[in-house]
């Protein structure tokens, strides 16, 4: 419908492959959509990887998972592991031999690109990663965490639903009502969480959790013990803020 209606003023399409908010995958049919269109109309194919990059999702990329590869994609946070501040624009060969074929430079212009403490912290970051075979380790550890949140959702009855992929999970909560736990409540409940001892992050009407690729069974055991007794912190009052 966009490119309906925009028609060849629209550029460029950038999607997430698991939005960030609510960690919501993109279906095969919405992405197989896309690139039909984006064969359809010539515009560029952009994967925000921010979030999903470097084995958080199963894969390196997200986007790997894909029938068709994207133009653009963008990287960060996973590309040093937090060490320093980095991100990178990665261009397909089809970009790139556009300005090849007309003797043009692609550049992308920053004070601090490329600088010599960046390049080290991402070259480690990838050797590290590597040395451990962190992707599988990641893997791995989904594999555990889809059966043990399927098994929190059959089991707990203000446990709504779980979405996302590979280790960038959410859980949707419910109140005693059966009504969505409001926004509202949402800060409280994450407190709680943090009390009981793991560190979760807002959600769509629950939480979201990130866990290492490299947990351990005992690491994971921990963070779902510590999500239950907040959660029943939470729904009996002494989880709210004093």
């Amino acid at each position: 419908e966009l490119m309906r209606r925009q028609g060849s003023q629209v550029a460029a399409v950038v999607v997430e492959p698991v939005l960030g908010s609510g960690a919501v995958p993109l279906t095969r049919e919405y992405v197989a959509e896309l690139l039909r269109l984006r064969r359809e109309h010539g515009f560029l194919l952009v994967a925000d990887e921010v979030a999903t990059g470097f084995g958080r999702t199963g894969s390196f990329f997200a986007s790997q998972e894909w029938a068709g590869h994207p133009d653009l994609l963008i990287a960060s946070k996973g590309l040093t592991n937090g060490t320093s501040a980095a991100a990178v624009v990665v261009a397909a060969r089809s970009v790139a031999a556009a300005f090849e074929d007309d003797s043009a430079v692609l550049t992308h212009g920053e004070t601090q690109a490329g600088t010599p403490v960046t390049c080290a912290t991402i070259l480690a970051t990838i050797s590290e990663m590597r040395r451990l075979d962190a992707v599988a380790m990641g893997k791995r550890l989904a594999a555990r965490l889809d059966t043990a949140l399927a098994e929190l959702l059959a089991t707990h009855p203000l446990v709504a639903a779980t979405t996302g992929l590979g280790c960038f999970r959410s859980l949707r909560l419910l109140r005693a009502d059966g009504s969505p736990l409001p926004q509202s409540e949402v800060p409280d409940l994450v407190a709680a969480i943090r009390r009981a001892g793991a560190i979760v992050h807002p959600g769509v009407n629950g939480v979201q959790l990130f866990p290492a690729l490299t947990y351990t069974e005992q690491d994971l055991a921990e963070l779902l013990e510590c999500i239950q007794a907040g959660l029943n912190a939470h729904v009996a009052g002494t989880g709210m803020r004093q």
